[in-house]
């Protein structure tokens, strides 16, 4: 039996769980209820090590950080991979024929990011410890929900490099060694700036979960797929998590 992709979708917002299984019909997926961010209680979370007494993340960032953290902690509670999905994930058909090819080509990987924000700069790593950026076009809302049945149906082999940025966890695998050095990298949360891509002296605000992942890609043995395995609608106006990335 597949492993199912584990969905993060909000109890309050159950139209978006929805959508997700209208798009993603022919897969296998678990709705996983994401942690209500306003119901957090933060000063648990800093006793327990979670968050770092200076966060800063918005209410909505805890909420779905806190919601992936517990998914890695069970990565490695029950030593299995874990597909994680944000409930605006539109994943191509055949998902699980490539990840099992590259579940083999590639030992020992950490973990995969098969879907990413496609109007922020992707890294990857060079020699020389040297990071190279990707620009992608940002596409719509309405051009994907349009066009999103031939995407699935693509058939492409995607390839996969060394990534070192990338901004947005809307589809990702993790092994479960992975998970441990997520949650060692990561742990307590606090505000520490990231790189930007495009160019490594500027400091990238560290707003949520995605941008602190981001800060620990070129140590890990982490890979990006390209093309990607999943487009994002990442509708802000109507997000549940949290508004856009800034410079600081």
């Amino acid at each position: 039996m597949l492993n199912p992709i584990r969905v993060i979708s909000l109890d309050r917002t159950p139209e978006r769980f929805t959508m997700f299984q209208k798009f993603n019909f022919h897969l296998p997926i678990q709705r996983v209820s994401a942690c209500e961010g306003g119901e957090i209680k933060k000063e648990e979370y800093i006793e327990s090590g979670i968050f770092s007494g200076d966060l800063e993340y918005s209410v909505g960032a805890m909420g779905i950080a806190v919601s992936h953290i517990r998914l890695w902690q069970e990565a490695v509670s029950e030593n299995s991979v874990r597909h994680v999905a944000e409930d605006d994930a539109i994943i191509r058909n055949d998902f699980y024929q490539i990840f099992a090819e590259a579940d083999v080509a590639i030992k020992g990987w950490d973990i995969f990011l098969w879907g990413y924000n496609d109007d922020w700069p992707v890294g990857l790593s060079s020699y020389f410890k040297a990071v190279v950026s990707l620009e992608g076009k940002a596409h719509s809302q309405d051009f994907i929900s349009g066009n999103y049945s031939s995407f699935q149906l693509e058939e492409r082999k995607p390839s996969f490099l060394p990534l070192a940025s990338a901004a947005g966890i809307g589809l990702y695998s993790v092994s479960p060694q992975g998970a441990q050095k997520l949650l060692d990298k990561c742990l307590p949360l606090a505000n520490h700036k990231a790189k930007y891509a495009k160019d490594t002296s500027v400091s990238w605000s560290n707003t949520g979960l995605d941008v602190e992942m981001s800060r620990h890609y070129e140590d890990m043995n982490a890979y990006l797929s390209f093309p990607p395995m999943a487009l994002m609608i990442n509708d802000m106006e109507n997000s549940t998590i949290r508004g856009s990335n800034i410079f600081k």
